[in-house]
């Protein structure tokens, strides 16, 4: 009897600590999407500040923003 409630105790610490660990997960999946979106926030900033200046070609703001050529134009569209 003893035996057996140890037993479940361990299995139940262990099913305690297996949803700790995909808690943590998700919430560190949560922190890289934000980190990812706050990059191309900045980026956008810079590219869409850079478009302002008026002096720099489109294919020179890509390169320094890390923005696509694409995404450079659609810029400049706005």
């Amino acid at each position: 009897m003893v035996n057996e409630e140890i037993l479940a105790i361990k299995e139940r610490e262990f099913d305690l600590q297996v949803e700790l660990f995909e808690r943590e997960k998700e919430i560190q999946d949560k922190i890289e999407v934000a980190e990812i979106f706050g990059r191309m926030k900045e980026q956008v900033l810079i590219a869409t500040n850079l478009i302002e200046l008026g002096s720099l070609e489109t294919d020179v703001i890509a390169e320094v923003t890390g923005l696509s050529i694409t995404h450079v134009e659609a810029l400049r569209s706005n």
